[in-house]
């Protein structure tokens, strides 16, 4: 992140990711292969976070979620070819507003994942107040699962890690999650984005469903720390409570 003087450098103005949607013409502006500055056009294909995943046999086998790479949370995909050196490079709506920053390909070059404005203003906020980039969590460990209510809900805790703030809640593998905060959650994705825009020493509330009833745990996040899936230990600022909230939810 560089530090420069507005009123002296030509700027792009930035605009919401949350208002592209499938189909959207997006454009990226690139140095490809070292070639003077070049755009490349494309739609918008969707918005995921499935490539971050990295299976954790550790965990489970049936592809826990609970070790990512850098910036887990849903990026932009679009449909445009990429050379070296457009890793990046400002993602433009077509506005020639900024939506977004090239993050990678997960293909070769045919097609590129972006991360999201959103994301980036969270990023610069981390570095501006701690020197670098710090993503929240609580010590729940979860995988997509069967939609057994058919209400959409396929998020299952499979890991509860002993000493971190959800350890002592109450929570427990095999609950579903409903929501984190105000974000209703229906898929493992929706997990990493509460996480990843959660502030670390803040509170987080969580709702599961356990045997057709909702139980509410609010607790602590901490750091994220590099081997997710082992012993973290707890802050002294950490804190959990529950609260049973509801019989036969629908």
């Amino acid at each position: 992140m560089l530090r420069i003087s507005y009123s002296e450098s030509p700027s792009l103005p930035l605009a919401r990711a949350s208002n592209l949607q499938s189909g959207d013409g997006v454009a990226l502006i690139g140095f490809p292969l070292n070639l003077p500055a070049a755009p490349s056009e494309g739609p918008v294909s969707g918005f995921d976070a499935s490539y971050l995943a990295r299976l954790d046999p550790a965990v489970s086998t049936h592809g826990s979620m609970a070790a990512v790479e850098r910036f887990a949370t849903t990026h932009i995909h679009a449909n445009i070819a990429i050379s070296p050196g457009e890793i990046g490079a400002p993602l433009l709506n077509s506005r020639g507003e900024v939506v977004g920053l090239v993050a990678t390909s997960p293909d070769d070059g045919r097609s590129i994942y972006a991360l999201p404005v959103e994301a980036m203003a969270k990023v610069i906020d981390d570095f501006n107040q701690y020197g670098c980039a710090r993503y929240g969590w609580v010590g729940v460990n979860v995988v997509g699962a069967a939609d057994t209510n058919h209400d959409g809900r396929t998020v299952r805790v499979v890991q509860v890690v002993p000493g971190t703030p959800a350890s002592d809640s109450g929570i427990r593998a095999g609950d579903t999650l409903m929501r984190i905060d105000a974000r209703e959650i229906y898929r493992p994705a929706d997990v990493l984005d509460a996480s990843f825009f959660s502030k670390i020493g803040a509170d987080m509330n969580v709702v599961v469903r356990r045997d057709n009833q909702l139980y509410s745990y609010t607790f602590a996040v901490i750091e994220r720390p590099q081997n997710p899936t082992t012993v973290a230990p707890l802050t002294s600022h950490s804190s959990a409570s529950a609260n049973h909230v509801a019989a036969n939810p629908r």
